[in-house]
């Protein structure tokens, strides 16, 4: 038996969960470890004899996933997973005990809005309706409402604009 095929009987099963613990699709797992090891075939000369086969293999895998990864994004993508994770995470405007005065301000402020603008917040919030606008002129415009309130929130309970 070679070098290689007792590498490959000791090492596929950690290299297969490795890849799927990446979050590659389960159907892809396979393809992406054929890769890796066709990849570690024709490069086993240029592995260092003091790394372990194992820790050369995941090293192959980790960048055969961001390759897939990188293949196989949509435009955009990242940036609107960093735009919802920014957006649930928000420092707080003040201490606890000004819960009820920033609660009566962002009623006030959200009564204040265009009949449009707290419609589309709704929608936007709570129904997860279809929008007349693309996905992004919709981001945008909730973006800019959401700041107006947040400058308008502030003005009401008195802190400085930040």
């Amino acid at each position: 038996m070679s070098d290689f095929t007792a590498i490959f009987d000791q090492t596929q099963e950690a290299v297969r969960l490795y890849i799927a613990a990446r979050g590659i699709p389960l159907t892809e797992v396979d393809d992406i470890a054929q890769d890796v090891y066709v990849e570690f075939y024709k490069a086993q000369d240029r592995r260092p004899p003091e790394v372990e086969p194992i820790r050369w293999l995941k090293g192959m895998a980790r960048n055969h996933c961001l390759r897939w990864y990188h293949k196989n994004a949509q435009p955009g993508a990242f940036l609107e997973r960093l735009d919802e994770a920014a957006a649930t995470v928000s420092a707080p405007l003040c201490d606890e005990h000004a819960g009820d005065d920033l609660l009566l301000a962002l009623q006030s402020c959200l009564s204040r809005l265009p009949e449009q603008g707290r419609g589309l917040l709704e929608r936007y919030y709570g129904d997860d309706q279809a929008f007349d606008r693309t996905t992004s002129g919709v981001r945008m415009a909730v973006m800019r409402m959401r700041e107006a309130l947040r400058l308008c929130i502030l003005a009401r309970v008195g802190k400085p604009h930040a």
